[in-house]
């Protein structure tokens, strides 16, 4: 005799469910419910465990109590105290120092005593950065937890040392102890600019003639760089030297009046030709710079048919000729003698020690 079908509502019973302890599953042909009640009793039992484990603590507790309790009552007087003692020791040697030095003291930054005093007062620059960063140094966002590392800038002066972990407000902070003429000797970042100053001044006053501007930078291409630069700077142009890799084919980046400029700078021989090809990468560069204009500097001459392209293209034109007369109605006389102490950082300057995204 064939076997009777099962009613729907026992098909559900047939089938065999992993049990969960405190939850009890229950089974429907469709549905898959939790017994609210069984995970409410799975939940008691855990308290009861937890219970039972704090169970030691709370005798210990009930026959300590009045022992324990003064004891922390004591101990966290001490501890307020004692911070209260640091910070007025704190206060008391930042007024001293303050009084010494004849400056104020900002309050980001921290004062303690030099371990050797100075009777020259020197000082070092650190900037942030990343923990985890690109080759360019700015933040590796396949890093999840990333984070700025502000390292310490020390200056030392006398028989106190000073940090802050925010270097604009200590080198503004250094600038003050000079103006109130206390010496602090150039940091690494000042002598740079010092350098770089000087030699400024020795590329104007040694280029007479285009054929002495190409033999004073025939091989320092970076050197010529900085000279262009110096050259536009005095006609009134915000100018940015490039990189030396990875440039982009662009060795200036210049501003004036809103416009900008990228330029491309060759020191060939004056008896030479600039050709087309050089125009022809400067424009493909400025397909990602977007500038205003391109131009081209160079102390040799340029092609016919360079001319003829950078009239089409709207490139201009710089040869050694039009560079020496710029040379010559800018620097007619020798420049005063370099002042280290008239050499200082600007906030640009220590901005540009940043990543790239951290100087906003």
């Amino acid at each position: 005799m064939p076997a009777s079908p099962l009613p729907l509502s026992a098909v559900g019973a047939v089938h065999s469910w992993p049990q969960i302890k405190g939850v009890t599953r229950v089974s429907t042909v469709g549905t898959d419910r939790l017994s609210i009640r069984s995970l409410g009793e799975g939940v008691d039992l855990y308290i009861a465990i937890f219970d039972i484990w704090l169970e030691p603590f709370r005798l210990w507790w009930g026959e300590n109590r009045r022992i324990v309790v003064p004891i922390l009552s004591y101990a966290t007087i001490l501890a307020l105290a004692l911070m209260l003692l640091v910070f007025a020791f704190r206060q008391f040697q930042r007024a001293k120092a303050s009084n010494a030095l004849g400056v104020r003291i900002p309050r980001r930054i921290r004062v303690r005593g030099a371990r050797v005093p100075h009777e020259m007062g020197a000082f070092v620059l650190r900037y942030p950065r990343w923990r985890y960063a690109k080759k360019d140094g700015t933040r590796d966002r396949r890093r999840r937890e990333n984070s700025v590392v502000k390292p310490w800038s020390v200056l030392e002066v006398g028989k106190w040392c000073f940090a802050s972990r925010n270097v604009l407000i200590l080198y503004d902070f250094v600038s003050r102890i000079r103006n109130a003429g206390i010496p602090v000797a150039a940091c690494k970042e000042e002598s740079h600019k010092i350098r770089q100053e000087h030699l400024a001044r020795v590329r104007r006053q040694q280029a007479a003639s285009i054929w002495e501007i190409h033999s004073r930078f025939a091989g320092a291409y970076r050197e010529f760089e900085y000279y262009c630069a110096d050259v536009f700077r005095a006609h009134g142009y915000s100018v940015e030297v490039t990189p030396a890799s990875g440039d982009g084919g662009v060795d200036l980046r210049m501003e004036r009046d809103g416009i900008r400029t990228i330029v491309e700078c060759k020191c060939f021989r004056p008896n030479s030709k600039v050709g087309r090809p050089v125009i022809q990468k400067l424009v493909g560069a400025n397909q990602v710079e977007r500038a205003h204009h391109t131009m081209v500097v160079t102390t040799a001459r340029f092609s016919d048919e360079a001319v003829e392209y950078a009239r089409q293209v709207g490139t201009q034109l710089v040869d050694g000729t039009r560079l020496l007369g710029m040379h010559t109605r800018i620097w007619k006389t020798e420049p005063a003698p370099l002042v280290p102490e008239s050499v200082t950082l600007t906030r640009d300057d220590l901005l540009a020690r940043f990543p790239a995204d951290l100087r906003s």
